[in-house]
Formats: structure tokens, sequence, C-alpha cells
């Protein structure tokens, strides 16, 4: 609930601080755990409080309903009586797990970068994700597939593990859906990721008679 759009209220600060021209919010990746949120969190609303800040929450954010609330309100307290520091640990683990990622997927980024683009999508050798280790492969596909979805790189791991199949495949001709109407397709030694493209519909042609 830290993270918020422009709102009135916040619009309502600027004009009193003299700021009246606000440029549009840009989307972008910042590298946080969940732990140094909630602690920045905790930051903000003792600062509030401090200076006695009128601020807004979101009510759903005490809604037992979401998942979210259950685990943070409900899960993470219990794990923090029986394992004290749990949430400091957490989020150390976090951040190490944090930095693994960013290696592996810099090291997979060798691997998908050997992709040509087709017409409609890529292709590059099934054997390079193939003969690749796993935790490098799933990666290379999912930048793969993220590319061709507009940086959209969600997919589950049937998915992910099914091209692996296809790659490995001993079928030169071999399909597998994915998911936005994504398609992978072996083509003998490649590996094809396009989009799916109907057949045209057949309509009924009258033919004249001799």
């Amino acid at each position: 609930g830290l993270v918020r759009a422009y709102t009135q209220s916040a619009k309502d600060a600027l004009d009193g601080a003299g700021i009246s021209v606000v440029r549009r919010w840009v989307a972008m990746e910042v590298p946080c755990t969940y732990g140094q949120f909630e602690q920045a969190r905790r930051e903000v609303e003792t600062y509030l409080a401090y200076y006695g800040l009128p601020h807004r929450e979101d009510r759903s954010n005490f809604d037992p309903a979401f998942t979210r609330n259950r685990i943070r309100q409900q899960v993470v307290p219990a794990l923090a009586s029986i394992c004290p520091g749990f949430a400091r640990r957490a989020g150390q683990t976090a951040a190490l797990l944090m930095q693994d990622e960013e290696l592996l997927s810099r090291q997979a980024r060798d691997i998908s970068s050997q992709a040509r683009p087709r017409e409609g999508g890529l292709a590059l050798p099934a054997a390079l994700l193939a003969q690749a280790p796993v935790p490098l492969a799933v990666r290379a596909v999912r930048q793969l597939l993220g590319e061709l979805s507009g940086g959209n790189t969600s997919c589950s791991a049937a998915h992910l593990e099914g091209v692996l199949r296809l790659c490995r495949s001993p079928s030169p001709s071999a399909q597998f859906s994915l998911p936005r109407g994504l398609v992978a397709r072996r083509e003998y030694q490649l590996l094809v990721l396009e989009h799916f493209v109907p057949l045209p519909t057949l309509v009924d042609t009258p033919l004249p008679l001799p």
C-alpha cells in the first residue's frame, strides 16, 4: 500500500509546496524486497505521525479477504513468533536470491540474444536450449516470450518445460501452444516462437455446372 499513483491528496500537498507541474509517472523496475517496502512504509508512517501530516490508506490493505493481507497480518507474525528475526532474515535471503536471479538472467541472455527475427516471431537453434543447464534455458525461453509479448514474461513452469521438451524432441515438426496467442514449434534444427495465425475460414462457393 506504500506505492501509489498520483492522487488528489498528493496534488494538494504539492500545490501547497508551490509545485504545480508534475510529470507523468513512468513505470520502471526497482530491485526491492517486500521487507524493504515494509520498512519504508513504517518510516513514512513515523514521519507523518511526527509532523501530524494527514494521509490516506487503501482500505483493501486491511481486508482479510485478500491473501496478501492474511500473510502479512497472520502468517508473518506467526513465523516471527517461532523464529525471532524472521522478517529480517527473509529480507536478507530475498536479497541474495535477487543477486542470483540477476546473474542467471545475464547468462541466459547470452542464449536468448542468439535468436533471429522471422516474420511474426523469432528463431534460434533448438540445441542451444536443449543443451543449456535448465536454470538458464527456462530463463532464456522466458526472455524470448517477453520479446514477443511486449515485455510480458509471465508464463507457467509447465509452458517453459514444454518448450524445452520441444527442443529435446527428435520430432522435426512438433508444436506447442503458449499463452497470449503464441506458439512454439520445431522447424528441423530450429525452435520457432511466433504468434499463432489461424487458418482462414472456409466459405461455401457455388461452382457453375457445365
